[in-house]
């Protein structure tokens, strides 16, 4: 019970806490995203002229951060996914352990 007085801690902190999570990934991303385009724009020797920017960068599982890493492993083996497949509902894992899965199941 609260004292008088006291006043319940409602979810803004939380929504300011999910926000601020939200900015400093975007920025985090944004960063990796200048680096890597820096990095070829430096390895690409082309003189035709051609704008040389893509819409996408591939990035190396050692740019990776623990939890992007974390978030490519299958949560039925704790592994990296194998042969990945998607569930209906959206739900990433490996093949063989979702067909393991369903057979126990």
């Amino acid at each position: 019970q609260l004292n008088p007085g006291e006043k319940r801690i409602g979810y803004e902190v939380l929504g300011f806490l999910l926000i601020t999570q939200i900015l400093v990934q975007e920025y985090l991303h944004e960063r990796r995203v200048k680096d890597a385009s820096a990095k070829n724009s430096g390895l690409d020797n082309n003189d035709d002229g051609a704008d040389n920017e893509t819409d996408f960068t591939l990035i190396s599982t050692s740019d990776l951060t623990p939890q992007e890493i974390a978030a490519r492993k299958c949560t039925l083996c704790l592994s990296q996914r194998k042969n990945t497949t998607a569930t209906t509902c959206g739900h990433l894992f490996c093949w063989s352990c979702i067909i393991e899965w369903c057979q126990n199941k």
